[in-house]
Parts: C-alpha cells; sequence; structure tokens
C-alpha cells in the first residue's frame, strides 16, 4: 500500500468550528448576492405598471432621512397653502383693522358727542380746550405763526405761553380750509378743535399696526392696536371727543416715529430715518417737554452700546438710522428756530435740544470705530 502523505493533527472540535464558520460565511455571500440581484439598477427604467418609486438623482437626497422627508414636505405644503391663501389672509387683516380701528375712534365720539353738539353751540371739555380754542382763533389770523405771549393767563401781567403750539397751528389750517365764514366763526373753530382727538386716535391704532408688522407680524399689529383701542386709561380720555389739547397729538407723532424708527432699522433706505427726524422734530415744537427725551435716547444708546460691545456685536443699520434721524432732528429744529422764533416753545431749552441731538449724531457716527478701539484693548487708532 502506497505511503500517503498526511497533514497536520487537528482536534475534532477545532474542526467543527472552522466548518461551523465557513457555513455562516457562504450564507452571509449568498444573501448579498441575492440583495444586489433584486436591486433594481439606478440607470434601469421601471416597468410599465410597476409601483417602484424613481429613485433621487444626486447623493444628498438619496441619502435624505424619512423624518427630513416628511419636514421637507410639510415645509413645502404650508408654503404652497401660504401662497394660495395669501390674498384671503391679508384681506382678513384689513378687515380687523377697520373693525379696531372703526371699534376704537367709535368708543372716543360715542359718549360725549351730544355734550358737545347737542347745544346751539359747540361745547368743548375741559379748561385746556378753551386756552386752545382761543390761540387757535388767534392762529387764524396770524397763520401759521401763535400768539406766544399770553394776555389771557397770569392776568393782569400775561406770561409767555408754553403750550400754544403745532396742534393750534394746525387745526387753525384745517379751520381755515373747511370754514364757510371768513374769518372762522367761533364753532367753526370749536369744531376743528372737537374733531381732532379722535382723528389722532384712529391714526395712533394705524401706527401701532404698523409698529407690530415691522417688529414682528400683521397679528401682533392686530394685537396692539386691539388693546390701545380698549385701554380705559388716561390715553382714552385725552383722545375723546371735544377734548381739544395737544396730548392726542403728542402719543400719535410718537408712535409714528417709533413705527419708522421699527421699519428703517431693518432696511436700508434714507427715507425712513429723515421721516422719524421730521416727526420728532413735530414733536419737539408740540410739547415744552419734549426735550427731556433726549436725555432718555441717550441713555438708550449708550446701553445698546455697551451690550453690544460685551456680546461683540453691533447693530450697524440702528447706528446708521440713529445718525441720519439726530441729524435731521438737529438741522429741522435749528432752521425753523431761526425762521420762526416765536415758535420755540422755552428757548432756555432750545440749544440744548440742538446740541444734545448733535451729539447723538456724532456719537452714532463714532460708534464702530468706538466699538473696535474697546474691543481692541486701546491698541487700534479712532481714526
Amino acid at each position: 500500500m502506497p505511503n500517503r502523505q498526511q497533514g497536520p493533527y487537528t482536534p475534532p472540535a477545532v474542526a467543527r468550528s472552522r466548518a461551523k464558520k465557513s457555513k455562516k460565511k457562504k450564507s452571509s455571500s449568498k444573501a448579498r448576492q441575492q440583495g444586489k440581484a433584486s436591486q433594481p439598477s439606478k440607470n434601469a427604467s421601471p416597468a410599465v405598471g410597476s409601483s417602484t418609486l424613481p429613485t433621487a438623482s444626486n447623493d444628498s437626497n438619496a441619502a435624505e432621512t424619512p423624518s427630513a422627508s416628511r419636514r421637507s414636505e410639510s415645509s413645502t405644503a404650508v408654503l404652497a397653502s401660504s401662497s394660495r391663501r395669501g390674498p384671503l389672509t391679508w384681506a382678513a387683516i384689513v378687515v380687523l383693522l377697520l373693525i379696531i380701528v372703526g371699534l376704537g375712534t367709535a368708543t372716543k365720539i360715542v359718549p360725549s358727542h351730544d355734550h358737545v353738539f347737542g347745544h346751539d353751540e359747540v361745547r368743548l371739555l375741559g379748561a385746556d380746550s378753551y386756552y386752545h380754542l382761543r390761540h387757535t382763533r388767534i392762529a387764524t389770523q396770524t397763520w401759521p405763526s401763535v400768539q406766544r405771549w399770553d394776555i389771557g393767563t397770569h392776568y393782569p401781567y400775561g406770561q409767555r405761553s408754553k403750550n400754544a403750539a403745532t396742534f393750534d397751528v394746525l387745526a387753525a389750517g384745517i379751520t381755515k380750509l373747511t370754514a364757510s365764514d371768513s374769518p372762522p366763526s367761533d364753532d367753526d373753530i370749536a369744531t376743528t378743535l372737537a374733531w381732532l382727538p379722535p382723528v389722532f386716535a384712529a391714526l395712533t391704532l394705524l401706527a401701532l399696526f404698523l409698529l407690530g408688522c415691522a417688529v414682528r407680524n400683521a397679528w401682533l399689529g392686530l394685537g396692539m392696536a386691539a388693546l390701545c383701542a380698549l385701554y380705559p386709561g388716561g390715553l382714552a380720555t385725552k383722545q375723546i371727543l371735544g377734548f381739544a389739547d395737544h396730548h392726542a397729538l403728542e402719543v400719535m407723532l410718537l408712535v409714528a416715529a417709533a413705527a419708522l424708527v421699527a421699519m428703517g432699522t431693518s432696511r436700508s433706505q434714507k427715507r425712513w430715518p429723515i421721516a422719524a427726524g421730521l416727526l420728532l422734530s413735530f414733536f419737539f415744537f408740540t410739547w415744552a417737554g419734549a426735550p427731556l427725551l433726549i436725555a432718555a435716547i441717550t441713555f438708550a444708546l449708550a446701553t445698546n452700546w455697551i451690550t453690544g460691545i460685551v456680546g461683540e456685536r453691533q447693530p450697524l443699520a440702528l447706528w446708521r438710522f440713529v445718525l441720519l434721524t439726530s441729524a435731521t432732528l438737529s438741522a429741522t429744529t435749528s432752521v425753523i428756530a431761526l425762521l420762526g422764533p416765536d415758535a420755540v416753545l422755552d428757548p432756555n431749552m432750545l440749544w440744548p435740544t440742538i446740541a444734545g441731538a448733535t451729539v447723538v449724531a456724532a456719537f452714532a457716527a463714532e460708534t464702530p470705530a468706538l466699538s473696535r478701539w474697546f474691543l481692541s484693548g486701546g491698541k487700534n487708532s479712532l481714526m
């Protein structure tokens, strides 16, 4: 018998383990081959009547998870529905705004209408209303000037009036355009003065709506207007029909200026800061205490600047807006004061106001350089 060369001895347990491993490898490779055979090729077109979905053309879409796909589909559906319902949504917003403004104005007119117009003559509310009636009567004859020395107060010496201002000039101009008599009668002047507060109330609600739209969206604007329309506090009494005082005009100018600030800081047009500066200038010629706002605005700007440095961010759009607004305020106030000295409510506060607005404008202009200098620890040049 021939001798056969035998290999090294392998224990039976090891042989059985090797046999199991080889069987597992064969079964896994067979399963992979079956899976590849069952997957359609990328270039193969699906058969007619087949339910196979077309694959994505790029790898990023092919690797998209089901949750991301669902989010994408839902966002697409929302955009599509908003585009379809956009006109209807804005129509509803306009209708709601008209309802809010209408109801808010009605609450200022109905309670006092019969008291004001239910007699042979127009009866205004409060002593301040007759103060403005007297000054508006004079302004209709000297328009656009007002009588700065008031002989009706601090009798018999009189004193410089600090409250005859933009409100009286505006009322006198409207009366001259609408009155049938020349010169206008006291009833014509009183009628104009009686209707101005609720008109300013309606304009304030519209300005609040625009402010809310600029800050967030139209629904916030509607909420702000609705809260103001239903507010039963001191503002409601200042805007009521027949209360002929300048407070309603002050509130309207401030809210409108705030709306312009909110709209202008998110845009690069120069018309918004210029318009805000003009409104603030008119506000300074409406209320003798308006220069106090310079201190409040300066404090707000300083706070914004410090917090911006701490967070290593600077809202340049806000600083550009402040620069143009303050410069417009300073220039407009100076021109009006030089052309019409009687328009100045308090001469002692005129030039401090102009100087304050100029300082704020200069501070806003140099804010980026100051921020870079501060963040560099004084190493960078301010120039």
